[in-house]
């Protein structure tokens, strides 16, 4: 009995593994586009930002280009995300890149002070 316990409980685990793909996502395990979404409105982005953000990345893997022309031309924050959507998922690096590049700036701003400083 204490074997066939073993046997079924074993099964059991190795069939929760070999269907872990097909779960269904809870809100606390997001996918790589619901991740990017959540970040991005975690830290402050507008609907309208997220929205474009989205439909820019997808734009530059796919043929067709996904943008509302109409919401483009009139919102100043679905402009800016489809934008730079566009240009974060056309780089390589992505959002690394852009940190990076943030960093290497700010450093280059303390090493310009610290040149005024010695003067």
């Amino acid at each position: 009995m204490g074997r066939t316990l073993v046997k079924i409980l074993m099964l059991v685990a190795l069939a929760g593994c070999q269907n872990q793909g097909t779960f269904v996502r809870s809100s606390s395990s997001p996918s790589n586009k619901d991740d990017t979404r959540y970040k991005l409105l975690s830290r402050g982005y507008s609907v309208d930002y997220v929205d474009a953000y989205e439909q820019g990345c997808v734009s530059v893997a796919d043929e067709n280009i996904i943008k509302d022309e109409e919401r483009y031309a009139r919102q100043v924050e679905y402009k800016r995300g489809w934008n730079q959507g566009v240009a974060t998922c056309n780089n390589p690096y992505g959002e690394i890149s852009r940190e990076v590049i943030e960093q290497k700036k700010r450093a280059t701003s303390n090493s310009d002070l610290w040149k005024e400083m010695k003067k």
